[in-house]
């Protein structure tokens, strides 16, 4: 990996960077999954209730979007939990294969969220207008750039436990006498 950070954000280094990076994680999708459940802006619709007389095939279709959506975003939230947990671990205790899961998740969910984000920005600029467009285009690029920082912070500190362990590893062999 050529590219390689020694500091996190505010000049803290990367093993306390990547740990406030699974925290800040942890903790924001603690509460996008207490939204959700709680029945946040997704579940809620505008749509009138099927039974009222209007049996339309395209409500009922839409509503079953929507809670196909809802249970996805339940299930990637509590994904992204579960990394970001064993981002903390492989943190506190140094053990580089406990970062893996979450530089892989966030990954693909960075390439996710700029597609998403992509169409998002296409969509606002014809529809609504080009400043919402420009805006959401600029909101995007900020935060993917957070983003891929964050992964590399997360991925060099990786590296670092890997060049650590082969050191110490060497040491010991040059340390045991041959018998």
């Amino acid at each position: 990996m050529r590219w390689r950070v020694h500091e996190c954000c505010c000049g803290c280094r990367i093993r306390r960077g990547t740990f406030i990076i699974g925290v800040v994680n942890t903790v924001t999708v603690i509460y996008v999954l207490v939204d959700l459940c709680l029945g946040g802006p997704i579940y809620k619709s505008t749509i009138p209730p099927i039974d009222d007389g209007y049996n339309i095939p395209q409500e009922k279709t839409f509503r079953n979007l929507l809670r196909l959506g809802y249970i996805g975003s339940l299930v990637v939230n509590g994904l992204v939990i579960l990394c970001s947990v064993l981002l903390i671990a492989g943190a506190v205790i140094e053990f580089p294969l406990l970062l893996l899961p979450w530089a892989v998740f966030s990954s693909l969910l960075l390439v996710l969220v700029a597609v998403d984000g992509i169409y998002c920005s296409v969509y606002f600029t014809i529809y609504y207008s080009v400043i919402f467009g420009v805006l959401t285009t600029f909101c995007l690029i900020l935060g993917l750039m957070v983003w891929i920082h964050f992964i590399l912070v997360v991925c060099s500190y990786y590296k670092t436990l890997l060049e650590a362990r082969k050191h110490r590893s060497k040491e010991e062999m040059k340390e045991k006498p041959v018998v």
